[in-house]
């Protein structure tokens, strides 16, 4: 007995950097089966990967765009960062609930049910595998420094991950959006959970793969800014203060003791003051680039220069229904009495008799 299909949510299904080829068409053939036999609005959007000539790419997108259904290819700047792709696919998908994942990853997990398990709980859900020894070793300085910057880090996430539309309106709020995308914020009123993989994939490092790991790295390393902006001025501060402390010992020892090494204090006042004044400009430019970090945290989505679909999902949606829009001419305005339409009318008839 076949189930019914789910019309009370629309699902996207998001894929970044896909390689167009015979392999991927199976791969998104196969998902978009599966997401046809459970739910009646759904779509999938995808950025391909960069490289090749112009001309192949657009037969194999013409290609993808014949054999999958309710397709999206979006097309962006060269270049563009992988988890910049990611972005632009979350800020362009229109689904109740949002599921970022990789071609690689499909044989990790059951699209279908990942995706109304995150409805039902109403939380994130990201894809946990298991990890190599290497990966485990880096575990704790990656999960250190995720906590650092303010994310649920670790070496086992996988690329793939469920965000119901309330939570992803949270996490493209996020001051580094990208970031939050792959590893979700620690913030107390998201709600995330982790569902183990159904088996390891075997991950070879490409040279792509290297950049991009390289890259979140980086971004970690960014996003921990604030913090270590922070810590670096408070720790100036206190030097600032113990500065200060000591040029008043020294000038209290001056004062009270009679006799004094030469040169001790004026060598006392020369490196208390010179701390005192490093340490004060050390806060200063400590709490001014934090200052100008909070300014420029937020960005512009304005690198998706094209777009192909193989239907028009809002046309279809309001056809199904049966929505119609009009304007009724004759219709009056709320609380207009007789007397108000009846001028209405006499200039109507006049109308109607100079025709005649």
């Amino acid at each position: 007995m076949t189930r019914p299909l789910r019309e009370d949510i629309f699902v996207s299904v998001c894929l970044a950097d896909v390689a167009l080829g015979t392999g991927s068409e199976a791969a998104l053939k196969a998902l978009a089966g599966k997401l046809a036999t459970a739910f009646r609005y759904w779509e999938i959007l995808i950025i391909s990967r960069d490289g090749g000539e112009e001309s192949e790419r657009k037969l194999a997108e013409d290609r993808l765009l014949a054999v999958v259904p309710n397709i999206r290819l979006l097309s962006t700047r060269h270049a563009t960062p992988f988890y910049r792709k990611r972005l632009l696919l979350a800020a362009e998908s229109i689904g109740d609930v949002v599921l970022m994942t990789a071609i690689e990853e499909q044989g990790c997990f059951e699209p279908v049910e990942m995706i109304e398990t995150a409805l039902r709980q109403d939380s994130i859900l990201v894809l946990r595998g298991r990890s190599g020894a290497f990966r485990y070793g880096l575990n704790p300085l990656l999960s250190s420094l995720g906590k650092t910057a303010g994310f649920h880090a670790d070496a086992r996430d996988m690329l793939t991950i469920a965000l119901p539309k309330t939570w992803l309106n949270r996490v493209m709020a996020h001051s580094d959006r990208q970031l939050a995308l792959r590893f979700p914020p620690m913030d107390s009123g998201i709600p995330v959970r982790w569902i183990p993989a159904r088996e390891r994939q075997p991950s070879p490092l490409a040279p792509h793969d290297l950049r991009r790991r390289l890259s979140l790295l980086q971004d970690m390393l960014i996003s921990a800014a604030p913090r270590v902006l922070t810590l670096i001025a408070l720790g100036a501060l206190m030097v600032a203060i113990a500065s200060v402390l000591y040029l008043i010992y020294a000038i209290i020892v001056w004062l009270t003791y009679a006799e004094v090494q030469e040169g001790w204090f004026s060598t006392s006042l020369i490196l208390g003051l010179s701390a005192a004044f490093m340490a004060g400009a050390t806060f200063g430019l400590s709490i001014g680039l934090h200052k100008v970090l909070r300014i420029l945290s937020v960005d512009a989505m304005n690198d998706i220069s094209d777009e192909r679909s193989a239907t028009d999902l809002f046309n279809r949606v309001l056809h199904e229904l049966n929505v119609e829009v009009g304007i009724e001419d004759d219709a009056g305005l709320p609380g207009e009495d007789a007397a108000g339409s009846a001028p209405r009318e006499n200039e109507n008839r006049i109308a109607a008799g100079m025709r005649k």
